[in-house]
């Protein structure tokens, strides 16, 4: 999860966060709270809705580091 990311890309879609929930179906003050901080580790399901719904996939590039980070040095 990249809050940051999702914040920029809020601002240049002019996206509200009514938007966020209707398009993603997490409730309005979930996505309230996550982009506030107060929710630091969201469920991967919620990371993948409100990502769908900016257009953004900084969820997938997170698994696939995390995976490439548990290869052995002669996988890597």
């Amino acid at each position: 999860m990249n809050l940051d990311l999702w914040k920029k890309t809020k601002r240049e879609r002019n996206l509200t966060y009514q938007d966020i929930a209707k398009q993603s179906g997490i409730p309005l003050g979930t996505i309230k709270n996550i982009f506030a901080g107060y929710t630091p580790d969201p469920r991967e399901s919620t990371i993948r809705a409100i990502e769908q719904a900016l257009g953004v996939e900084t969820h997938l590039i997170h698994v696939y580091h995390n995976n490439a980070l548990s290869l052995s040095p002669n996988e890597q």
